[in-house]
């Protein structure tokens, strides 16, 4: 199931779209989210579409959120 990543694209505009079905455990998705988050990282805006995620683990979130947010 790809670490929950269901589809990762950039979309006309440079708008990156990440549709994510769960947030598996960090210790064994995080080098496919660093990767996710890698390859999108010069996009001009971020859809996270999370309308079919199943929730999961904590430290994944916030290990996205290091991408999003600031110190």
């Amino acid at each position: 199931i790809n670490w929950g990543f269901e589809k990762l694209e950039r979309l006309e505009g440079n708008v990156g779209y990440i549709d994510l079905r769960g947030f598996m455990p960090a210790t064994e998705s995080g080098p496919t989210v660093i990767a996710a988050m890698n390859f999108l990282s010069n996009v001009d805006a971020l859809i996270v579409d999370l309308r079919k995620n199943g929730g999961g683990d904590p430290a994944t979130v916030a290990l996205l959120t290091t991408y999003l947010f600031s110190d």
